[in-house]
């Protein structure tokens, strides 16, 4: 049987990864670092594991792709032959839902579409979601909500926010999620309201039969307090909540964490969220055999603008998609992938940002990233 040629091959992980992405499912990208004087093409060099629905190998780069997914770390790992691999869980964008319409649920859902979130409002009013209009690809579903959040699809990276005209809808809301087991990995759910109004939601969701667990992770009232009064301030204040509890941050300024301390990562999934639009650029360039690299951030030590994971796309004019971190070293990561684009040879570029401050030079982080950077229709 003949062997697909490289184009076809990647383009076959290409699509992988995205299905992936789209179903929000275990999905781990296996990358062969390069080694000089073994010029083998990327497609040779990948490998797109699915956790779900398939059985892995007993190899040690299958046990290390299972263990990435399962902390939501990407990382560096040998495999038998001694090669090193950069295995990385293709985590999705967050997902944000908000049921109910009214101003601050429609600021919620475009501040979470500005942020890349997948943004979803729900509201069971016909006519008004209808006259709802959001912005970017934030989307609006209309329904009752008992019947929407027990089916609406939940993972680890979905959080929801009940901000709907009534308790009793909140309520709705809350006892629907609360009857699925899938909803004690949501890293937060959250609802508006006074502190009455509260104590009447709570106690109306606990004689529903809400487990005492899902009780006790209810975040009422929602948001940090930074003052908030419009609508978009009060949508910024829980947008700010939501983040500092899935990031693990400790919601102080980063003048005041103890010298030394770097700002928390993920408690959750240490990786980059991984952005569908980037990937399926890369598949269009390579469907229509356009010259297209990738650099990808497989190592990163102290103080670094982007972490293992980050994607930057490189388009042999110079256009990119997607960031290493920006600043002087993503200009020499650029420089370096279209210098690969020209000779058609993958290289580990190293960005260094431990210069010392007033030495003149732009990299004053204080921390370095390993950066592998690939042609990928070679």
């Amino acid at each position: 049987m003949t062997e697909a040629p490289p184009l076809a091959r990647m383009q076959s992980h290409v699509e992988a990864a995205l299905a992936g992405l789209s179903s929000r499912s275990g999905v781990v990208l296996v990358q062969q670092l390069p080694t000089p004087g073994a010029p083998e093409a990327a497609a040779d060099r990948w490998r797109v594991l699915s956790l779900v629905g398939g059985t892995l190998a007993d190899d040690q780069l299958a046990v290390a792709a299972r263990t990435a997914w399962l902390r939501g770390e990407p990382g560096l790992a040998n495999a038998e032959d001694g090669r090193s691999h950069f295995v990385d869980p293709l985590v999705p964008p967050p997902r944000l839902v908000v049921a109910g319409g009214g101003h601050i649920g429609r600021a919620l859902a475009a501040l979470g579409d500005w942020m890349g979130w997948e943004a979803l409002v729900v509201d069971s009013r016909p006519d008004f979601a209808g006259s709802l209009g959001l912005p970017g690809t934030a989307a609006i579903r209309c329904g009752e909500y008992a019947t929407v959040f027990a089916e609406l699809p939940l993972d680890p990276w979905t959080s929801v926010v009940a901000v709907t005209s009534s308790y009793q809808d909140d309520a709705r809301v809350l006892a629907a999620l609360a009857a699925r087991p899938e909803a004690a990995a949501l890293p937060y759910v959250g609802v508006i309201g006074s502190t009455r109004r509260l104590r009447a939601l709570r106690d109306a969701v606990a004689a529903a039969g809400a487990p005492p667990a899902f009780l006790a992770a209810l975040r009422a009232p929602i948001g940090l307090d930074v003052g908030a009064r419009s609508p978009r301030e009060l949508a910024l204040a829980i947008a700010t909540e939501m983040l500092t509890i899935e990031r693990g941050g400790s919601g102080l300024p980063v003048r005041e964490l103890p010298a030394g301390q770097l700002p928390a990562k993920s408690r959750r999934h240490g990786t980059e969220a991984q952005d569908p639009s980037l990937w399926r650029s890369l598949a269009d360039a390579l469907a229509r055999g356009e010259p297209v690299a990738m650099a990808c951030v497989v190592e990163a030590r102290g103080s670094v603008p982007r972490r293992p994971g980050a994607r930057m796309l490189v388009h042999a004019d110079g256009r990119i998609q997607g960031s290493t971190g920006g600043g002087v070293g993503e200009g020499l990561v650029l420089a370096q992938a279209l210098e690969a684009l020209r000779c058609g040879l993958p290289r580990i570029v190293r960005v260094d940002l431990t210069q010392e401050v007033g030495s003149g030079q732009a990299g004053v982080c204080g921390g370095y990233q390993q950066v592998l950077v690939e042609p990928l229709n070679t």
